[in-house]
């Protein structure tokens, strides 16, 4: 970050910095007085208050509207979120999935009289009988049940014990198999492959877990023998529609410019942080830093090659109608309304026609 020149601070100010030491250098050579106030400890402190005074307000100012416009998106995300997520739960709750519905509790609530436990895992199985062998469990545990899939272990991957693998296998079949616990062995296709009565699920086969999403299609695989609900295809569709037009807009506010919308290909990487590095051929070159070090801004052009050169990429791809439609509407507000529009109607029509279920609006 030290040599990156476009974005940082530094770099901006040193022109004008060096344009203040030149004029300074000119005044204490050429126009300097008998009585020199800038030479004196008042006359200095006056204008060190006075200039720290200006950059902390500003530089205080700039970071509050920084955050409140991170605060801003990222309420926003965190609604249209929620109302997909409970729209997708209130979807499974529909009667065409009543034999594929994990047991109800409330249904089973004699089961409570014989004091089961709902434990995942027993404290017994993760006692080990001496220091050393506990240290070593800590450590592949660490591994074993990160929530995260652990590329590089932070210790030697080739001293890993295949006893100590096998026990947490064994450990987990021990508690499925011990009737003090209320366990199962579970489905890892989530109930899918039972839908049609044909065993073929979504993402993965239920008897291979390990090739969940095998095809790299995302919310459209068919690793498992089926494509997921209509339904659910849908709602992601137009979700991911409404936050890339919404992003859109944020970013490109010049009416009558390119604002492209792209297709999101699953199993690719996640995109890079710096917008700068994000396709190869289009970080900031010479003439980008110069106009920055300048203290100049994009211009209008650079500003649409820019957006245009970053589509924001959308599940499932985007329609030509969709484009018709979003190119209609006049202004930034009218296209995001469109958009959330669609999704309502989608929701509040399926809902009235039964798809979530017996719930109430």
């Amino acid at each position: 970050l030290i040599f990156r020149i476009n974005g940082s601070p530094l770099y901006r100010a040193a022109i004008p910095g060096l344009i203040s030491v030149g004029f300074y250098i000119i005044l204490e050579k050429y126009l300097t007085a008998k009585d020199d106030y800038v030479d004196h400890p008042y006359g200095i402190g006056v204008l060190v208050t006075s200039v720290s005074f200006l950059v902390v307000f500003r530089a205080n100012y700039g970071y509050q509207r920084y955050w409140e416009a991170c605060g801003s998106v990222h309420h926003l995300m965190s609604k249209w979120l929620d109302a997909v997520t409970h729209t997708g739960v209130f979807h499974m709750q529909q009667s065409h999935y009543n034999h594929i519905k994990p047991p109800s509790f409330f249904d089973n609530h004699d089961l409570n009289e014989f004091n089961l436990r709902r434990d995942r895992e027993r404290e017994r199985d993760s006692v080990m009988p001496c220091r050393r062998e506990a240290k070593s469990m800590v450590r592949r545990r660490s591994v074993a049940k990160s929530i995260s899939v652990v590329a590089k272990p932070s210790f030697d991957q080739n001293s890993l014990n295949e006893d100590h693998e096998e026990l947490f296998r064994e450990a987990d079949k021990a508690t499925i198999h011990d009737d003090q616990y209320l366990l199962g062995k579970g489905k890892m296709d989530g109930g899918w492959g039972d839908l049609f009565n044909d065993g073929r699920g979504t993402h993965s086969n239920r008897h291979a877990p390990e090739t969940w999403n095998q095809d790299n299609k995302g919310f459209a695989s068919e690793a498992g023998g089926r494509t997921p609900s209509l339904f659910l295809q849908e709602l992601t569709h137009l979700a991911s529609l409404l936050v890339a037009v919404a992003f859109s807009t944020l970013r490109s506010d010049i009416e009558n410019t390119e604002a492209p919308l792209d297709l999101y290909k699953a199993g690719d990487p996640w995109p890079e942080v710096d917008p700068d590095q994000m396709k190869k051929g289009t970080a900031a070159g010479i003439r980008d830093c110069l106009y920055y070090l300048g203290g100049f801004d994009r211009t209008l052009a650079m500003r649409v090659a820019h957006n245009a050169s970053r589509p924001l990429p959308v599940i499932g791809g985007v329609s030509a109608n969709e484009i018709a439609f979003l190119q209609r509407a006049k202004g930034p507000s009218a296209k995001v309304n469109l958009a959330w529009h669609w999704l309502s109607e989608f929701i509040m029509r399926e809902h009235l026609a039964g798809s979530l279920g017996n719930i109430g609006p």
